[in-house]
């Protein structure tokens, strides 16, 4: 008769320095010694807490004598397991669905740094997860934040990393720092916090918008902020067919953007490149099937300036201009005298510039239109 044998279950500690290649004695020594900091009349974590924070280290595969996990004191008394950005980024790129993210920093009226936008693809999801964060409710008086850029790129990492794999238990160490201790013995010392305390009334207001996908279905409602942010991602490396008609469904929504004074610019670089592809792509259908040249943009909106001298050419160009009632009627305008417009900015940059400024303002114009 066999007899079953019941292995004991193995101590975390042993655990964790069997896999770091160290003995269990001089593994906890230097973990307290470099993780552990103690604060000010803090007591050296205890044997469980020590255990505990070994066991979260151990469930996040993340190695606290590289500080990807270390332990901050918590008020009257304990640690808190705090991640660091390295841990938080480890995670991330060993996440099996994990398919790339990118970074966009956007700027106020003043051109100073206004929000982080991050947006993180998985393998398994057709549309990313994009999370805005905003200087205003993010930064601190610490030194890390005179980095201001590289921290609000931090804090958009991680709380995108949340959302798009549903990380949870585990801070970074700004939070960390808020933690208000509640435990028994410390509830008489520390004011319970009001809803007013989390409030930023200096924060700027902005409208909620509609966003409307290609297929003309709505996408969603969100802040005006968070609302350019999800046209991005809806526009950015599509066909130029989907590019033009999200743009052209969201005309009232990005007029709203640019009154409350949010960049545009990408998306109208993105919108008019797509315009002008698909005029190309008429055209050469055009051609190939031995039609005349202009059969693919009829009238054709072409000026030819030589009976009228530059300066008349100028005028009529400008009268054209403000006859435009929409984008593609501006963007066909620009594309049928390309070639005349390089020569008048040869010729004079004053006039030059003064045609730029008319297309500018129509567009500005039409944009804002109800």
């Amino acid at each position: 008769m066999s007899v079953a044998t019941i292995t004991p279950p193995r101590s975390i500690l042993i655990t964790m320095a069997t896999r770091y290649g160290m003995e269990p004695q001089a593994f906890e020594a230097t973990v307290r010694a470099t993780c552990m900091p103690a604060g000010n009349n803090q007591q050296p974590p205890t044997r469980e807490e020590f255990a505990a924070f070994l066991l979260v280290a151990n469930e996040h595969d993340l190695n606290p004598l590289t500080k990807e996990i270390f332990a901050y004191p918590k008020r009257g008394g304990g640690i808190q397991p705090i991640v660091s950005v390295d841990g938080w980024i480890k995670k991330v790129n060993q996440h099996p669905q994990f398919d790339g993210m990118e970074f966009r920093e956007d700027l106020d009226d003043q051109k100073k740094l206004f929000s982080c936008t991050c947006t993180i693809w998985r393998k398994d999801r057709s549309r990313p997860t994009i999370v805005t964060e905003y200087l205003s409710e993010c930064v601190r008086q610490t030194e890390p934040w005179k980095m201001a850029n590289r921290m609000l790129r931090h804090k958009a990492l991680i709380q995108c990393a949340r959302v798009a794999f549903g990380f949870a238990g585990i801070m970074d160490p700004d939070e960390a720092e808020k933690i208000i201790d509640i435990s028994p013995g410390a509830q008489q010392a520390v004011a319970r916090p009001q809803r007013s305390d989390f409030v930023d009334n200096t924060a700027p207001s902005y409208p909620t918008l509609t966003i409307i996908d290609e297929h003309g279905e709505i996408a969603g409602e969100w802040p005006a902020p968070r609302a350019i942010a999800m046209l991005g991602g809806l526009m950015r490396g599509k066909s130029d067919d989907v590019i033009v008609a999200v743009f052209e469904h969201n005309e009232d929504a990005l007029a709203q953007m640019a009154a409350s004074n949010i960049s545009i610019g990408e998306l109208e670089d993105l919108y008019q490149s797509a315009i002008k592809a698909k005029d190309q792509a008429t055209h050469a259908q055009a051609t190939d099937a031995g039609k005349p040249d202009d059969f693919w943009r009829q009238p054709s909106l072409t000026i030819d300036p030589k009976p009228l001298g530059w300066k008349g050419w100028l005028d009529t160009m400008k009268a054209r201009i403000e006859e435009a009632c929409d984008i593609s009627s501006l963007a066909s305008l620009d594309h049928d005298n390309e070639a005349n417009l390089a020569a008048l900015n040869a010729k004079s940059l004053k006039m030059a510039d003064e045609l730029r400024d008319a297309f500018a303002k129509r567009q500005a114009a039409i944009m804002l239109a109800p």
